[in-house]
């Protein structure tokens, strides 16, 4: 299959009502969202630091803002005993890597209407992230992050499981290191000629790899020419 990527200034910042009118109803349901599968990442985010959605060892998504992870997570309830409970468990478990936190949420569930606002057909919760300081976990003496979650479900009555989670760096511009910039010269303008496009295979290879030159760093131009030209270096 080749990759056909979309117009040059094309970003993947889907609207509250896209997310869940489309993709996390496809996701829930198994049926998947095909070519667009890299562009929101399956993990246990409650395992997780949110930084290390953003370890540079991944490298950059083409299309998506440097600064914003788009993740598809499994939920637990704090009472695994009530049936009838809907809180979900926002604390880091013991598999987390370093001094762990938790979520917060700051605004609590807000509906999210049809295009007609008439119907809910999904809801969305805003959290900070907090950091513990210490060995004592204390989340009185916890420290407000900079990391944002938006999290999104559907209008459910029971206790829904799967959502899809939208994490940013609230510390981090969206145009810091050019990154969006040059990844869609490499798979926007230069496409769009009579060059022929690579395999969606070497395209996720180069984005991956880790040896992404930046912009502003002299190497942007000559790595994207002998990419275009089949020369990758």
């Amino acid at each position: 299959m080749m990759f056909h990527p979309p117009a040059p200034g094309v970003v993947f910042n889907p609207s509250d009502r896209e997310i869940v009118s489309f993709f996390l109803p496809k996701l829930m349901t198994g049926e998947g969202i095909d070519e667009l599968s890299y562009l929101i990442e399956f993990c246990d985010l409650y395992c997780i630091k949110p930084d290390a959605l953003f370890d540079v060892n991944k490298g950059f998504l083409p299309f998506v803002k440097p600064n914003q992870r788009f993740v598809f997570t499994h939920r637990q309830k704090i009472s695994q005993k009530n049936a009838n409970g809907k809180r979900p468990r926002r604390v880091l478990d013991s598999r987390a890597v370093g001094d762990g936190g938790f979520w917060r949420s700051s605004t609590g569930e807000k509906p999210i209407l049809d295009e007609q606002g008439e119907h809910v057909i999904g809801y969305v919760n805003t959290l900070n992230f907090y950091e513990y300081k210490g060995e004592k976990r204390n989340p009185k003496d916890a420290t407000k992050t900079s990391w944002l979650m938006h999290e999104y479900r559907l209008p459910r009555e029971n206790f829904q499981e799967w959502v899809i989670c939208k994490i940013k760096d609230t510390a981090c511009s969206e145009e810091d290191k050019c990154v969006a910039f040059w990844v869609n010269e490499l798979f926007g303008n230069l496409f769009l000629g009579n060059k022929e496009c690579p395999s969606s295979a070497l395209m996720q290879e180069a984005v991956f790899s880790g040896n992404l030159p930046l912009l502003d760093d002299g190497q942007c131009r000559p790595w994207v020419d002998n990419y275009v030209d089949g020369r990758l270096q």
